[in-house]
């Protein structure tokens, strides 16, 4: 699988921070809405909500805390890829 950005890190937070980076990343490479994002940490907690619109998420990790926090992703009609 292809993925537009890979957002890797020993340890890793998601929230609100690390969402607003990943989608300032995103637009700062003209990376086109529908594309898969990959987001893998050894340890990886979720705090808060952390919300990605417009492409599909790939989430890895070794260990994964979501007891402070849910993951929203919101992906809008796309054409299916070829």
């Amino acid at each position: 699988m292809d993925y537009s950005l890979a957002y890797c890190r020993d340890r890793l937070s998601l929230d609100r921070g690390a969402a607003d980076l990943i989608d300032a990343q995103l637009s700062a490479t003209g990376v086109k809405p529908g594309t898969s994002i990959l987001i893998a940490g050894r340890e990886v907690t979720i705090s808060g909500t952390f919300e990605i619109s417009g492409h599909d998420v790939v989430l890895l990790a070794d260990r994964l805390d979501g007891s402070q926090g849910t993951i929203v992703v919101r992906a809008p009609d796309v054409p299916a890829r070829e």
